[in-house]
């Protein structure tokens, strides 16, 4: 029987310098840049194809198998 991992350690850094290059201003307050970061959390889901992404992870392990039977 195979153990079911769940993990979360995918972070990508946002700060106040991405809000004003983008916004062109610096955030009215912590609010307002926690909006801006929860659109960015939101636009990786959205964008981001994770079948591609976990489908380049596994060439890596691809290839351990491919090695192991030659």
């Amino acid at each position: 029987m195979t153990k079911d991992y769940h993990e979360e350690i995918i972070k990508i850094p946002v700060s106040t310098d991405e809000f004003e290059a983008y916004v062109g201003r610096p955030p009215k307050d912590y609010n307002e840049f926690l909006d801006f970061v929860s659109l960015a959390d939101k636009g990786i889901h959205a964008q981001v194809d994770f079948a591609i992404l976990y489908s380049c992870c596994a060439e890596n392990f691809s290839s351990e198998i491919d090695e192991e039977e030659d």
